[in-house]
């Protein structure tokens, strides 16, 4: 007899913002968004990459003010590119869609999407600990970041990082005066190292992988390191590849600097055009891969 299993699943919220813009599509025609990840309220072992794709379904010009402007009505929809869990996926855009005073529709609001894959509902106890973010009242720490003040609770960053833990705990003049100084950060890249640590989840990941990675190394925050990391092979570029190859030696990361290597050896006779010469003189173990891995193929 055929035993069958079922779980009943709950659904994590996820939150994306998509800006397009200008956006001037024609009817039939498809967008679609970078590649967004997370994890599911179960645990770090439910991983999932997902992204969207904008149909506009019609297209007309009406009358605005005296002049023309197009008008969009649009559908929008998820696509899982990877998972290792059976999902399904809806999404919700809010507030609605905005348009410039040139009648171009540029962008969608925040996009909500539903995934259906953990069994706890985790949105609220994420919002609650977002409150906290730079709550000063609440605060038992300041951080200091360049010109800018964050204020922080030590035992949420003593439990998410052991680096914040150890800091701590060690009798350092951080943990005396409740007060630390970074140096080594820009505050933009560090106020999402704080968002991560609080609610597990980044925005603009898209302009500050890199700089993510190496902060995710040195606090030691081993998901948002994979974050950055997905992200980074997804997006290889021949403007960012010497980069990304160079962090990804530096911090060990062998998945990204292998796809590194590989693209650069798939598009070698382009990478003249980039700063290739100063690449070879500052990284001459690197440049002794990359031949390696062209005389192997």
């Amino acid at each position: 007899m055929e035993l069958i299993c079922k779980t009943d699943c709950t659904s994590t919220v996820f939150h994306n913002r998509w800006e397009i813009a200008p956006f001037d599509c024609e009817q039939g025609e498809q967008l679609p968004s970078d590649v967004f990840h997370g994890y599911s309220a179960h645990g770090s072992d439910y991983e999932v990459a997902w992204h969207y794709i904008l149909e506009v379904t019609e297209s007309d010009q009406v009358l605005h003010h005296n002049r023309f402007v197009k008008r969009h009505a649009v559908k929008i929809t998820t696509v899982i590119d990877a998972c290792n869990a059976q999902l399904e996926a809806c999404v919700e855009l809010e507030p609605g869609v905005y348009h410039d005073n040139d009648g171009k529709y540029k962008s969608f609001g925040k996009t909500k999407s539903g995934l259906q894959f953990g069994p706890i509902l985790i949105s609220e106890v994420l919002e609650n600990y977002a409150s906290l973010l730079s709550n000063e009242q609440l605060s038992d720490v300041t951080i200091h970041v360049d010109q800018k003040k964050f204020y922080a609770q030590r035992a949420i960053l003593s439990v998410r990082s052991p680096v914040f833990a150890a800091m701590f705990q060690s009798g350092m003049q951080e943990s005396a005066l409740n007060r630390i100084v970074i140096e080594d950060i820009e505050p933009d890249v560090f106020e999402e190292v704080l968002r991560f640590i609080y609610v597990g989840k980044v925005m603009g990941l898209e302009r500050m992988a890199h700089e993510l990675l190496a902060a995710a190394d040195k606090y030691a925050l081993d998901r948002l390191r994979k974050m950055c990391e997905r992200h980074l092979i997804d997006h290889i570029t021949q403007e960012t590849v010497l980069k990304t190859l160079a962090l990804a030696d530096l911090y060990h990361a062998e998945e990204l600097k292998k796809q590194a290597v590989r693209f650069i050896c798939d598009n070698i006779k382009l990478m003249q055009s980039t700063d290739w010469k100063a690449f070879v003189d500052s990284h001459p173990d690197l440049v002794v891969v990359i031949l390696s891995a062209m005389t192997i193929d």
